[in-house]
This record gives C-alpha cells, structure tokens and sequence, in this order.
C-alpha cells in the first residue's frame, strides 16, 4: 500500500494492522476509524473494496451493539435513550437484516412508551438546554461524534464533550478526512481551552501532520506528552513524524521513557520493533521480538512483524516458516487469514522453488482476494502446473494471465 507524503500519518497499511488488533478485541469504533483512514489513503481498489467490507462488518457489530445496550435500557423504563440507541443503529447498519431489526425494537419501544422515537440527538449534561442547531453542529454530526468519543476512556470523554462547538467540528472534520477545516477549528478550540493538560493539543498534532506541518505536531506532542505520559496514540503519531525524518534514534529515545506499565504492551512493542525494521538493524529487531513472543507467548501482529523484519533481512527460509504458523493458527481457530501473508508466505514459498499443489491451491486463492495481482497469480499457477507436466493446464493459465493484463 502507499505511504503518505512527507509528514502525513501513519501508511493505510499500518492503519490496517492497527485496525486487525482491534478487531480482534472487538474494538469496533477504533477500528472503524482506523480502517476509514486507511481507506482514505488507499488508491488501489482492491484494498479499497476489502477496506470498504470491514468497515461495513465495525458498522453492523456497533448497530448490533446499539440494539443490545437500547433493549437493556427500555427494560429500565429509560425510553428516550433507548431511543437514541436505536435511531444510532439505523443510520450505522448497513446490513439490511440488522437495519429492518432496529425498525421492529423502534416500533416497539414507541408503542411501549406511547411515544415517537426521538431524533438521535445526545447532548452533554452542562449543555441540555440547547439544540444542535443553536451550537451550529447538525444532529447526524452530533451522534456521530457522540460515537467517536464513545470509544475513549471516561476521563477523555467528559473532556472532549466540555470543550465545546470549535473542538467538536474540528475532531469531526479530522475523523472524516477534512484535515484543513479541522486544523482551523481544533486550532480555535485551542486558543479557547489555552491551559496546560488539555487533549486538545494531540488531536490538533493528528491534523497537523495530515496537513503537512510535522515540525508543529512534533511540538504538540513533546509537551502533550510531559501532561499525558500514559496516551498510547501520542506516542504512535509522534513515532510516524519522527520516521518520516528518519529520525530513528529519536524514536528509540522517545520509547525507552514510556512510563513502565507501557513498556510490555502490544503497541510498544510493535513500534519499537517498527523502529528497528525501518532503520534497517534486522539483527536487533529479530531478536527483540522473538524474545517477546518467547515471554509473552503468541500474538500475531508481533509474529507478522517478526516475519517481515525476517524477509527483509534475508532469512526468507525462517520468514516464510513464521507466514506459514501465522496461517495455520488462523486456519485451526476458523479465524480469517490475512490475505498479504497468504501473498508473502506464497512468493517466499515459489522463490524457495516449492511447487505442489498446495501452492497452486494458494495462488488462486490469492487471485480472489487480490483480482488486480491476477496476471501475476496465474503466471505462477502455469509455473507450477508445468513443472508437474500437466502442459495444456499450464498453457490455459498462461493465456488467462495475458487476459488479464488486458483488463
């Protein structure tokens, strides 16, 4: 996947690991926002259409989500909310079944209560007495942010709801790719909330270096930092600036001040890991992650990590072994294999000069996930099935490659 210009963020593709991690702690706002930012950095259409998919699953499991919290909250008697919950899931669903469910408990809840669904209209407690409309935010962008938020710890949600209407359309704009309009407001935002501590500042350093100003960002989060040692995306958006400028050493000073209950969790570990990677000391990195996975057991974004800094490092031998556990583990819980270690494990496997029928199996598969690699997955195919001696079924493939270059 391509990587943003200088000073841009985080790669759609790390974003997209970022979004697996969540996924599989079934953090479905996070990773909604996390895949709609790979999405918006990703020109190839076939990692847009997959992004597109996963993204509509976050959606269905938030409605799904919404439905159960809203039925909870109508047997308490507390109608009005369970409303808003509900109305939420119509407009976050997209599939039909979930959507035609939230019409059914709507219908239901109205009867119930004697009452019309209300708009899904969430203020905070300090603001009741005004509409939407009187803060200039519309009603789908209120329940929107209101979701955003929903994600975040407790003491970051009553901050970001008092920070008012400059803040809210700024966090908004960020999360929907508008980065200019939300440097503008989240800038405002900070000239209105000037005191020390805030969170303003990471949101505005996250438009920022969407925008281009890296140097600023980086001073954001330098001070942000000093208030909010904790904040795990500080560190992951100070490490994308640092990396644009090759900065490596600064990166490994950065996280080797992290405050010690961060020190063994996922994310640093794959930022430190990352860092290695980049600045090309494989030895290092190799033998830092596998000393992870030997102490804490298997994770997969580490052992993704591993096998890349592996491949890159020229043991293509124990790289493509480590894609094969990942996609057997995957296989054996029924779980989804990552169609681009099903891509390396198949390239190592070919160049290392294997050529059985599992492989060809594995080709073709790849050619589902990935139509625009085609060309390449069927050359591949008619390799393998030459090889064996079967001339017409290699031959076959050979003319749908050339097709498919064509399209």
């Amino acid at each position: 996947m391509p990587l943003w210009k200088l000073f841009a963020g985080p790669s759609a593709e790390k974003l997209t690991r970022q979004a697996e991690a969540l996924l599989q702690q079934a953090q479905w706002g996070p990773a909604k926002v996390a895949l709609e930012r790979a999405l918006a950095k990703t020109t190839d259409p076939v990692a847009r259409d997959r992004l597109q998919v996963e993204i509509g699953t976050c959606c269905d499991h938030l409605a799904s989500d919404h439905l159960k919290q809203a039925a909870l909250l109508a047997e308490g008697g507390h109608h009005r909310d369970a409303g808003e919950l509900i109305q939420l899931a119509l407009e976050v669903a997209r599939d039909p079944r979930l959507k035609e469910r939230a019409r059914r408990d709507g219908e239901q809840l109205g009867a119930a209560a004697h009452t019309e669904i209300p708009a899904p209209v969430v203020l905070p407690p300090e603001r009741r007495d005004r509409s939407p409309a009187e803060m200039g935010v519309a009603p789908a962008d209120e329940a929107t942010f209101w979701a955003l938020i929903g994600t975040l710890p407790e003491d970051m949600q009553a901050a970001y709801e008092a920070y008012g209407e400059p803040f809210r359309s700024g966090y908004l704009a960020l999360n929907q790719g508008d980065f200019h309009r939300a440097v503008r407001r989240l800038e405002a935002a900070h000239r209105d909330h000037p005191q020390a501590g805030t969170y303003i500042p990471l949101e505005l350093a996250a438009a920022y270096a969407h925008v281009g100003r890296g140097a600023e960002a980086c001073r954001l989060l330098e001070v942000f930092l000093r208030y909010h040692p904790d904040i795990l995306p500080a560190y992951q958006l100070y490490c994308d600036l640092l990396w644009e400028m090759q900065a490596f050493d600064a990166v490994e000073e950065l996280l080797s001040a992290v405050p010690d209950d961060l020190l063994d969790s996922v994310a640093l570990v794959l930022l430190r890991g990352e860092n290695f990677l980049r600045s090309g000391r494989f030895d290092v990195g190799i033998r830092f992650l596998r000393d992870v996975l030997d102490r804490f057991g298997w994770h997969e974004p580490v052992a993704q990590l591993l096998a890349t800094t592996l491949a890159e490092a020229g043991e293509s031998t124990a790289a493509r072994s480590l894609y094969g556990e990942i996609m057997h583990r995957c296989q054996s819980c029924h779980s989804r294999v990552d169609p681009m270690v099903k891509h390396r494990y198949a390239e190592l496997s070919f160049a290392d000069g294997q050529r059985d029928t599992a492989l060809l199996e594995l080709y073709l598969s790849l050619a589902q996930d990935f139509p625009d690699q085609a060309k390449l997955y069927f050359q591949r195919v008619s390799a393998i099935y030459a090889d064996q001696g079967y001339v017409q079924e290699a031959e076959r493939f050979r003319m749908l490659s050339e097709r498919s270059a064509m399209r």
